[in-house]
């Protein structure tokens, strides 16, 4: 973001340091060829502001492009055949789970299930009688008055017409099965989409089967890529102990950044991280929850929105991890070169000294430096063109020495 303004302001320093050495090499050549002349008198030491390098707590935030999503989602079908015979909502309304949404015509399967009681009650009644059959030739048997052949035959039949009962009570449970399903309910409580059949269209359990769809909004999740590399970074850091979760937290926290900037106000917490890395993107899939309640209706708002919805495009911002001992420069004192980024110091002599750096994220105003400086150190911050390296130089401390409020990039930024 800053890396233009660092690179002119390189050039400019190394600009400024190239005419230094040929004013001083055409100085000297003049000198030969004419008499000495007197030295100018010489000016009071060029003063500049500085940062004092310190070692501090800095808070780490990690920033990814990131997608809402309904925590759930469900097709409402049809599971069998008949004409709609109603619609009992309005498209776009909020549902109760267990609601009614459809009527299919249920004539038909209320005859259905007429036929299979009766013929259960004619089984039943088959039964009963084998069962009285059975017990009289038991005891014509003991008495001998009857053949074993006749009571075996009864037998047979008593087992036969037991398992016609059970045939017909299967037949009347799934005639009263299909029945049920002619009353269409909402399987959750959320929001119901638009209405995929009319009423009086034919439907099936088949490729006609789908009426509507019902999101869950309450929570609501936001799904966000990690890359590969990022991740192995964090991984190597959190092991290092370079960074860990602050205030106690168990699980890092999430935050919704929108659109236009403004940091949503549902809370939410990182609550699921993909097991493999997708081979085709090199990322993982992560996964926020957040609160997401449906405001009271109101006599003005009778149907009142969700203030998030599935679909949305937003920014995850992962909070909660910090960086102990962490030593930060003003973004302004990081200066852009072919070799890589470097600071101009003021040395206990007062001279300016070129310090080459690596630098780790952003934090607010401050870059984060992993390498190159020390407690104690004392950078430019302002007044680089007034300094060139080797130059004594007054030194004046910035006004607010101390890290700057904001956010990091949470990563190396390269």
């Amino acid at each position: 973001m800053n890396g233009g303004h660092n690179r002119t302001t390189a050039q400019v320093v190394i600009g400024v340091m190239v005419m230094a050495s040929i004013t001083g090499g055409l100085g000297g050549m003049g000198g030969c060829e004419r008499k000495k002349a007197a030295a100018p008198p010489a000016g009071p030491p060029p003063e500049v502001i500085v940062h004092t390098v310190s070692a501090s707590t800095v808070p780490m935030v990690y920033e990814f492009v990131g997608q809402t999503q309904a925590s759930k989602t469900v097709e409402v079908r049809a599971r069998v055949q008949g004409f709609l015979e109603k619609k009992a909502f309005d498209e776009g309304t909020h549902v109760d789970e267990g609601e009614l949404l459809f009527k299919i015509d249920d004539r038909s399967f209320k005859a259905d299930l007429e036929v299979v009681k009766a013929q259960l009650a004619r089984a039943q009644a088959e039964l009963a009688n084998a069962s009285r059959q059975v017990g009289r030739l038991q005891e014509l048997q003991r008495q001998g008055a009857t053949s074993p052949k006749e009571l075996d035959d009864w037998e047979t039949q008593e087992r036969t017409a037991r398992a016609t009962v059970r045939l017909y009570e299967a037949s009347v449970a799934q005639s009263q099965l299909n029945l049920s399903y002619t009353a269409i309910v909402s399987p959750l409580r959320g929001k119901v989409g638009l209405t995929m059949k009319d009423e009086g269209s034919l439907v099936d359990s088949g490729p006609n089967s789908l009426l509507t769809t019902v999101w869950q909004m309450d929570p609501i999740y936001v799904l966000f890529s990690i890359s590969e590399r990022e991740w192995l970074q964090w991984r190597e850091e959190v092991a290092a102990q370079r960074v860990r979760l602050g205030g106690g937290l168990t699980k890092p926290k999430v935050q919704i950044v929108l659109l236009d900037g403004t940091i949503h106000e549902a809370k939410g917490e990182l609550d699921f991280f993909d097991a493999t890395v997708n081979p085709q993107t090199g990322t993982a899939t992560a996964r926020g929850v957040f609160e997401n309640p449906r405001p009271a209706p109101t006599a003005e708002r009778p149907e009142p929105e969700e203030s998030l919805k599935p679909g949305q495009f937003v920014r995850a911002r992962i909070v909660g991890w910090e960086r102990p001992d962490s030593l930060t420069v003003p973004k302004r004192s990081v200066l852009q070169t072919p070799t890589g980024p470097i600071v101009m110091a003021v040395n206990a002599e007062s001279k300016v000294e070129v310090r080459p750096i690596k630098t780790g994220a952003w934090y607010g105003d401050e870059w984060i430096v992993l390498e190159g400086v020390k407690p104690g150190d004392r950078v430019i911050a302002d007044g680089f063109m007034k300094a060139p390296p080797g130059t004594v130089v007054k030194v004046a401390e910035r006004a607010a020495d101390s890290p700057s409020a904001g956010k990091s990039s949470g990563g190396e930024k390269k």
